[in-house]
Order: structure tokens, then C-alpha cells, then sequence
């Protein structure tokens, strides 16, 4: 290295003489990547913004060494662990290739590594729709330029990715793939077969994963000693952590320690005290030793002091002040788990100071994660996030409640309920947030062209079936640019994106009706903590979560959601043991009341509480007593929606005609629902997507009779069906970006609209959330496979009890009850029939009285006595006479 830092000097003297500061700016770039490579990142910074300088007093600018300076420079920030100031630098070199696209042709390898290093550093932090979007745009890069081996590199790096998502079948193919291509012993096989070790691991073949992470750390050593490659520290140190952590999880823990120790030792003797890699080295060393719990918190402490640029205290009552986080992710895990091993230590010792300490922490946490989610612009990357922080907020609930059983303040109860409903549907409430704010901040010509790159985006996300195109890839990219544009341009808009007010149980209280108590569910490892909330008082009750438990909702779901036939209900014993746990604790609370709102864990999300019952008498099913509505967090019931002064309804119905060749089926009483429900309706041939999207934003009600088809693995694809022409499948992420903040209620009448893949905080991942996400602030939706007969009569009757002015929720258990007591009751008598339909969402009465309703009532009545006491007197007239 000193010997090409010598060469590069004598270049750089030569250009100086000759004034030539273009040369001078392109051997700065040169020198930071000699720099770089042996990792002394703050020389190679140096380097760039010595490169910089020169470009300015250049007066002749050229793109492509502007590029590699900005490029670099966020590269340098990267690995110095400054997120803000590498993303920015990063985004002026994006900037630059829109604006000359020429760049990527000129230096095709320089721009591959741009794309790949600045989707690594968004992928550290977790913002994984991003950054993924470049490395798959630096793959694209690699394979038109015939880049072999940055494409294998790419590769490596996207199965990672791919693997994290949850996209194990585009993991396993991506690494199999480079590991195939490359042949050669050399650095990129030591990093291809440590990668294919690790996406092992995260599948559970840990022989597998251990195996490759082996022969990767035998190869790196016997080129090292060939000299066919330089030492390389981080192979050294990263193969032996996923072997720790292979070794960690399954279950070989002396073998873990070893991989750990040895990692620290390594450390140590470059005199090395602030690393990612160490820090999470020490937290592993920590959880392997939570038996002896000083130890373990003292190893915890030293992650923090290996995390955290500015902190350097061995005493674990000092915490670090938030400032010099080298990375998000590893952060908010190594404080989560020193606050869990405090709880731990007050548990075992009594001393409250270790619950005030791990409070406190576990408070830091929960502040980091807040900063931490404000840097996701997509979907995708918050349910990633929300899903891997969930254990955090499932230990901030009991620590905080086991302050509140201390000191039996109000104070701390409050609290309780804040951390709860604020770790529920946190991805739907900020899109919902973001939605009503946008518009008041942002030009309309944004807007539009926000919304014009969706579609674009869309329309040929649905045309890719495999791979990803360039085309796709840059209008990505162009979206990524212009949401950054915005929060740079309007930073009104983003300081209030992130300003969603917390939930306060004086809100809710004063939100609910004198007849109505809000139920909220929260679960923990041990625990379900169960809130009552009426107008009058606010209790919560915590109970044990036993395998009893877990038993019987398992039954009882494959015994609600299997269609029974003409099979009587054997349901009964199973609804009586769900009662008790889950409604008697807070019976007291909620007997004067006849309107229970809802708001479910995800333990708990497949359930219907409607067929709970106390098996005092037949089939006194929750319903009989109660209306219900549920609620994705408490924030929905806060909002009051607007009274609208008409109503119009639209009904679609695709699959109403017998002589349609279709493998999803015949639906034959769905066009006679919405023929009988709505103002207008789409049947067979019109219901077409082209036509639905054409109209649906002109309803104030929608109502689907079709056919639903739930992606599990990808929610995103799960879909709706039109007339089978075309394109004929509304996908949950078209439902996202479609205008419903006019629509008053959705109605899906169509099998398992209300179920899909299960989010730890944020619920299932449903249609019907899909349109909740889009603005409307109702629907009623399905959990199983619908009974066409059945749907449409609960779908009728409901309409019907709408008309006359009732609240949404006490129509749908109006409709429910008749279908119970009246019609079907010896056809279909079993709760499967009439138990599916849901009401997620707000109660408001869609169709309002005439405000002359009352007074024509009243003449009525008047006309009636007044014609009454002129026949009696008649009458008596004529009797007298």
C-alpha cells in the first residue's frame, strides 16, 4: 500500500505543476480507494474532499470524476458508520447519473459499485425496499456491461437481502447461482461461500451453513498464505460470527462462546474497540451467559461501549446519550437486551432500581426506534422493521406495567395503554397520517407526479413476472429521488410526517359512546395483557398465556373455518373456554354496555369474538348481547369521519353467469346481491377492472361478490378478481394507491378478504387492510371461504338496517341475528355461516334520517288523531240520533 501511495504522490505532483485540477480530483479518487481498501476510512475521506476542492476551482467540471468523488465519499461515510451524511453524498452522485445518464457508460464498473454500496449501507439499516432496489439496479448495470465478477458479488449480496425479506426462493437461487459461476479459488469464493453458509443458517440448515462457513474461512487462510490474497479482516471476523451464530442457534453454546471469543480477541490485538461485528459479537456473549446475569449484563455494557462512538462506561446504571450509533439495527437489539436483563435482575433480586434502570432503557429504545422508522419511505421496509422491534414493545408493556403494579398510580396505567396502542398498526397509521397531511404541504405538481411513477411502476410490476428490467429499476429510482426531493424542498411536510400525535385514553373516552367499551389485546411471551376501556373507567388485566390456550384457539379456528356442510356445531365447550379467558377478566366492565370495539393481537386476529360464548344457555353466542366492531389500533376510533349528505351505492359482480369458463367458479347469487344492494352494479362482462377503476371513486359504498385469492408468502400479490379478460386481478398493492378517501364502507363478499399473512404488530397483512391503507374508513370483510347464499343474505339484511339509519356495527348484528333466529336458522346452523362477515373500521351511520323524517312522522301522527276523533264523533252522532 505505501508503495502505491508513493507512485500516486509523484502523479499528483506532476498534475499540481501543471495545474491540471481535473487529474489532481481523479487521483484523490485513486489515492481514498487505496485508503478504503485497508480500511482507514477517514484518510480516504480526506482524499474525497481534498478531490472536491479541486473539482471547484476546476473550470472545466467532468461528470464522470464529480461522480466517483460523491459516490466515494458516501462510501467513506458508510463505513465510518454516518448514515445522514453518507446518504447524502450517495444521493448527489444518483442525482448526477439522472442528469447525465452518459456517466454509466463511461466508467459502467464505478457506477455497479455506486448502485451496490449505496443499497448496502440503505440494507444495514434496515430499509430493505430501497436498498434492494439499487443492488438489483447495480446487478442490471453488471449484466449489460458483461461485468462477470461484480455480478456474482451482487449477487452474493442480494440473497442476503432476498433472505432477510423472506424471499427464501430468490435467496437460495441468487447464491446457488454465484456459487456455481464461480469456479475460481480466489477473494469472491472465500465471500460466496461464507454468504451461501450464512443464507444456510437463516434456513435452519445449520450442517449445511457450517460446512460452507468452514471451507470459506480454509480458503481465505490458504490464499492469505499463498499470497494469492491480502489479509482480509473482515472475512476473519464475519465468518467466524455467523459461525457463532449457527453454532448459537442450534443449540451448541460452548462452540458459540468459542467463535465469540475468539472474534473479540481479534479485535483487541488490532486495537479495535468500535465495530458493528464486535458489538454484536459481545451481545452474543451475553445471551449465552443470561444464567449468571451479572456476567451477562456486564458483556452487554461492552456492546454498548463497542456501538456507540461517545460512550465508553463500563458501569451498567450509565447509558449512552444516543448520539454516535454506529449502526440502527444492532443498536436497538443490544438496548432491548439490556433492558430485558435488568427486568430479569429485578425479578430475581426485588431492588427497584433495576426496574427503574430498565425502564429507562428500554425508554431509549423505544425513542431510537421511533427515529429509526422515520428513515422508511415504503411499506415493504417498515412491516420488516415493525416485525423484528415487536419484542422490544412487547417488553416495554411489562416492565411498564410492573412499575404500574408498584406504585397503583394513574399515571403509569396511562402509560401502560400508550406503549400498547402505539406499537399496534404503526405502518397503517402513518400511512393514513401521511395521506391527510400530504396534500396540504405538497404542490399538486408532486403530487401528480408521484402518482404517475406508481402507475408506471405498477403497470409493469404486473407484466414482470421474474426478473427485473431496467426500465422498472430506473423509475424506481427516479421515485426514490423525487420522495427525497420532497422532504429536502417542504420541511414542513417532514416534521409533521413523523408528528403522529400518541394515543390518549382521554381520547378514546371521550371518542366513545355512552353504550359502547373498547376491548384491546396485547400479548407478550408469557403474557395477554386485556384493556377495558368505557366512557366512565379504564382497567387492564393481565393473564397467563398457557398451552391450554393455544390449544383451544387452534381447534377452534380449524373448527370455525372448515365448512361443517350440514354437520351440526360441536363448537360450544371450546367458545365457553375462550369466554372465560378472554371475556370474563373484564366482564364487570363491559355487562351495562351493548357495543364492543375491538382491537386484536396477532395472536388473536383470526378470531371472531361474535361466537364466544358462556354456554349458560344454547348458543348464547357474544352477538346476542353485544354488537361488534374491530379496530386495527385505538388511533381509529379517534378519528370521526364526515357526514356525508347522499348516498350511492356500487355493486360488482363478475362471476354471475353460469356459461362463464372460469377455474375460480360460478358465484350464482352474486348478481342478484348487488343487483338488490346498490344504485349501480357491474355484472359479468362489465364488471371489468377497467371499468370498476372507472367509476369506483364516483360511490360513497362499494360492494364485491367475487372471487379473492390470499398470497401468504407475498401479501402484496394477494388479489381480487374481475371478469377473467385481461388484466382481471386488482393486487393489495393497486388497492394501496387507489383514491377511497370519499368511500364510506367496503364490502367484500368474497372468500378470506379479511385474512392473510400475520404481522406481529401490525395484524393480518388482508384485502381488507389493503383497503383500509387506501383511506376508506370501513369494511366488512371475510376470514374463510364464503357460502355464496349465505353472503348474500347477510349482505342484504345488513343493507337494509343501514337504510333505516342504523350504526354499522348494529346492522351487521342485526343481519347476523335474523340469519340466526329466522331464516336459515335449521339450513345453516352453524356459526361458520354466519360468522365470517366482519366489521373492521368505524360505526358511523352511512344513511342519515331525512331532516324532515321526524316532522313528517309527526303530521302523520296528527293526521291519524285528527281523523281518528272526527269518525268516533260522527259515530256518536249517529248512535245519539
Amino acid at each position: 500500500m505505501d508503495k502505491a501511495i508513493l507512485y500516486y504522490d509523484k502523479a499528483f505532483e506532476i498534475a499540481k505543476k501543471d495545474k491540471d485540477f481535473t487529474r489532481m480530483s481523479s487521483l484523490c479518487v485513486d489515492v481514498s480507494s487505496v485508503y478504503h481498501y485497508d480500511s482507514q476510512f477517514q484518510k480516504a475521506l480526506e482524499k474525497c474532499r481534498e478531490g472536491l476542492s479541486y473539482q471547484a476551482k476546476s473550470p472545466v467540471k467532468a461528470d464522470t470524476v464529480l461522480f466517483k468523488l460523491y459516490s466515494s465519499a458516501g462510501t467513506m461515510f458508510k463505513g465510518l458508520g454516518i448514515r445522514d451524511s453518507a446518504q447524502h453524498y450517495f444521493e448527489l452522485a444518483n442525482n448526477l447519473l439522472v442528469i447525465k445518464p452518459a456517466i454509466e457508460a463511461k466508467i459502467a464498473e464505478y457506477v455497479v459499485h455506486h448502485y451496490n454500496n449505496y443499497g448496502r449501507l440503505l440494507n444495514s439499516y434496515r430499509d430493505y425496499s430501497d436498498g434492494i432496489i439499487f443492488v438489483e439496479k447495480a446487478l442490471l448495470v453488471a449484466q449489460k456491461n458483461k461485468l462477470r465478477r461484480d455480478e456474482l458479488v451482487i449477487l452474493t449480496n442480494l440473497a442476503n437481502i432476498y433472505e432477510i425479506m423472506g424471499e427464501n426462493e430468490k435467496a437460495l437461487k441468487a447464491i446457488l447461482r454465484a456459487n456455481e459461476e464461480q469456479t475460481e479459488e480466489n477473494q469472491l469464493k472465500c465471500f460466496i461461500l461464507s454468504n451461501l453458509g450464512w443464507c444456510q443458517i437463516l434456513n435452519d440448515q445449520y450442517q449445511a451453513g457450517i460446512t460452507n462457513l468452514k471451507k470459506a474461512l480454509q480458503l481465505t487462510s490458504l490464499l492469505e498464505a499463498k499470497h494469492k490474497m491480502e489479509y482480509n479482516f473482515e472475512l476473519h471476523t464475519s465468518i467466524p460470527y455467523n459461525l457463532g451464530v449457527a453454532y448459537q442457534r442450534s443449540g451448541q453454546k460452548q462452540e458459540a462462546s468459542k467463535q465469540f471469543q475468539y472474534i473479540i480477541a481479534l479485535f483487541r490485538s488490532k486495537k479495535i474497540d468500535k465495530s458493528v461485528t464486535l458489538a454484536k459479537s459481545l451481545m452474543r456473549l451475553s445471551k449465552l451467559h443470561e444464567e449468571d446475569l451479572k456476567a451477562s449484563l456486564g458483556y452487554i455494557q461492552q456492546s454498548l461501549i463497542a456501538i456507540f462512538t461517545d460512550f465508553n462506561s463500563q458501569d451498567i446504571f450509565q447509558n449512552p446519550s444516543g448520539q454516535g450509533l454506529l449502526n440502527q439495527s444492532a443498536g436497538i437489539e443490544i438496548l432491548t437486551q439490556k433492558s430485558s436483563l435488568l427486568f430479569d435482575f429485578y425479578k430475581q433480586t426485588h431492588k427497584k432500581e433495576y426496574l427503574d434502570l430498565s425502564l429507562k432503557v428500554i425508554q431509549s429504545c423505544q425513542e431510537l426506534i421511533a427515529n429509526t422508522r422515520n428513515n422508511y419511505d415504503y411499506s415493504e421496509s417498515k412491516l420488516i422493521f415493525n416485525n423484528n422491534i415487536h419484542v422490544s414493545s412487547q417488553l416495554a408493556a411489562s416492565i411498564a406495567y410492573e412499575k404500574y403494579k408498584l406504585s397503583g398510580s394513574e399515571k403509569d396505567k396511562k402509560y401502560v395503554f400508550t406503549l400498547i396502542e402505539n406499537s399496534k398498526a404503526t405502518e397503517l397509521n402513518e400511512a393514513l397520517h401521511i395521506s391527510t397531511i400530504k396534500p396540504n404541504f405538497i404542490p399538486k405538481s408532486f403530487l401528480k407526479k408521484e402518482d404517475s411513477l406508481n402507475k408506471l411502476i405498477l403497470n409493469i410490476r404486473r407484466q414482470v413476472v421474474f426478473d427485473k428490467n431496467n426500465d422498472l429499476s430506473n423509475l424506481e429510482i427516479e421515485r426514490i429521488n423525487l420522495l427525497r426531493l420532497i422532504e429536502k424542498k417542504f420541511p414542513a411536510y417532514y416534521k409533521l410526517k413523523f408528528g403522529i400525535e400518541q394515543v390518549k385514553i382521554e381520547d378514546i373516552q371521550l371518542r366513545l359512546a355512552a353504550d359502547e367499551a373498547f376491548l384491546s389485546y396485547f400479548s407478550t411471551d408469557k403474557e395477554l395483557f386485556i384493556i377495558a376501556v368505557t366512557k366512565e373507567l379504564f382497567e387492564i388485566k393481565p393473564v397467563s398465556i398457557t398451552k391450554t390456550l393455544i390449544q383451544d384457539l387452534t381447534a377452534y379456528k380449524n373448527l370455525l373455518y372448515q365448512n361443517p356442510g350440514m354437520g351440526a356445531y360441536e363448537g360450544a365447550e371450546l367458545a365457553a373456554r375462550l369466554y372465560k379467558y378472554l371475556i370474563t377478566p373484564i366482564n364487570t366492565y363491559i355487562q351495562p354496555k351493548r357495543r364492543l370495539i375491538i382491537g386484536k393481537d396477532w395472536l388473536l386476529n383470526f378470531l371472531p369474538f361474535e361466537v364466544l360464548e358462556t354456554k349458560k344457555t344454547a348458543n348464547d353466542f357474544l352477538i346476542k348481547n353485544y354488537s361488534v366492531r374491530y379496530v386495527y389500533s385505538a388511533k381509529q376510533i379517534t378519528h370521526i369521519p364526515e357526514k356525508p349528505t347522499s348516498v350511492r351505492t356500487f355493486g360488482v359482480a363478475p362471476f354471475d353467469d353460469n356459461t362463464l369458463q372460469s377455474a375460480l367458479g360460478y358465484l350464482p347469487e352474486s348478481g342478484r346481491q348487488v343487483s338488490t344492494i346498490a344504485n349501480e352494479a357491474l355484472l359479468g362482462k362489465e364488471a371489468s377492472k377497467s371499468n370498476f377503476l372507472k367509476y369506483y371513486q364516483d360511490f360513497d359504498i362499494i360492494y364485491f361478490a367475487t372471487h379473492s385469492v390470499i398470497n401468504y408468502q407475498a401479501p402484496n400479490k394477494s388479489s381480487i378478481f374481475f371478469y377473467p379478460e385481461g388484466d382481471s386481478k386488482l393486487t393489495v398493492e393497486e388497492i394501496y394507491n387507489l383514491k377511497l378517501n370519499n368511500t364510506r364502507m367496503v364490502v367484500l363478499s368474497s372468500c378470506d378478504a379479511g385474512v392473510g399473512k400475520l404481522h406481529q404488530s401490525e395484524g393480518m397483512l388482508s384485502i381488507a387492510r389493503a383497503f383500509s391503507f387506501a383511506g376508506c374508513p370501513a369494511t366488512v370483510s371475510t376470514y374463510w371461504t364464503t357460502n355464496d347464499e349465505s353472503a348474500t343474505l347477510l349482505a342484504e339484511r345488513m343493507h337494509e338496517y343501514l337504510k333505516k339509519g342504523l350504526p354499522k356495527d348494529i346492522a351487521l348484528q342485526r343481519a347476523k341475528l335474523d340469519f340466526i333466529n329466522l331464516v336459515y336458522a335449521n339450513k345453516y346452523n352453524h356459526p361458520h355461516f354466519w360468522a365470517n362477515l366482519v366489521l373492521i373500521g368505524n360505526e358511523e351511520i352511512i344513511f342519515q334520517p331525512s331532516p324532515y323524517y321526524g316532522f313528517f312522522i309527526a303530521s302523520l301522527f296528527l293526521s291519524l288523531l285528527t281523523g281518528l276523533f272526527f269518525f268516533l264523533r260522527k259515530r256518536k252522532r249517529v248512535v245519539t240520533f
